[in-house]
């Protein structure tokens, strides 16, 4: 499977620090470095998108768009996401799917959609257990349409404010921060979340294949997240 642009823990950190410190100055417009943060990144994804088609055409593999059957891809990560969070959290809420129809095909770039479900679900599952909801499974629902595959994820997590929503995509931003600490980083214990770069890079994803991405949150209640992935004649660079 082809890689995705990510951090390591100790960058992210980093960087983690180093917006919060930005943020809290009051000449700094949060918008603007999120703005800047945008650009930079979907440089990377560029980038990296050409080098991984170069390398495949050079050892004469296939491209790396090929035909990604969405539904495998969504059953994998919530197999691989509920492992890992099991490792985590000793109370992991159920993930319940359905695809209409069963198997879903479309070309795309199979480990950016990896990424993309995987960041999602993490944060629905982080919603429910911080919440105590953890008895309440998280529904996905993907279905195929004719001009784009939607992929529905609901969550029960207690929701947020409608207001916090742009907020919730600044990089660096999290609703449940992870505060690294020696005995974290000697135990080599696993960090679940809490960096605040999974929902930005999601999006970014998204966006630079020509789809979107919708969170409709419903205060007290919790979440819908839409992904939009359009079909083939839709499908280009998106900046």
């Amino acid at each position: 499977m082809h890689t995705c642009v990510t951090l390591e823990p100790q960058m992210e950190t980093e960087l983690m620090n180093g917006l919060q410190g930005l943020f809290e100055d009051p000449f700094v417009e949060p918008e603007e470095v999120n703005e800047w943060m945008d650009s930079f990144f979907l440089t990377r994804i560029s980038i990296q998108t050409l080098i991984m088609q170069h390398t495949a055409m050079v050892r004469q593999k296939p491209s790396i768009v090929r035909n990604c059957n969405v539904s495998g891809v969504v059953r994998k990560v919530i197999n691989d996401v509920t492992s890992f969070a099991s490792d985590v959290y000793s109370d992991v809420p159920e993930i319940e799917m359905t695809s209409t129809p069963n198997n879903i095909v479309t070309p795309y770039i199979s480990s950016y959609l990896h990424y993309v479900i995987t960041e999602l679900l993490k944060n629905s599952i982080v919603a429910h257990v911080t919440s105590e909801r953890s008895e309440t499974p998280v529904e996905v629902r993907v279905v195929d349409g004719e001009t784009a595959t939607t992929i529905k994820i609901s969550d029960q997590g207690a929701g947020f404010p409608i207001d916090k929503l742009p907020q919730m995509m600044y990089f660096g931003f999290s609703s449940d921060p992870v505060e690294i600490c020696e005995e974290i980083e000697l135990a080599g214990l696993p960090i679940f979340s809490g960096f605040g770069y999974g929902l930005p890079m999601a999006r970014l994803y998204i966006k630079y294949l020509g789809g979107s991405l919708r969170i409709l949150p419903v205060e007290n209640l919790g979440a819908d997240v839409y992904v939009y992935i359009p079909k083939t004649k839709a499908l280009t660079e998106s900046f």
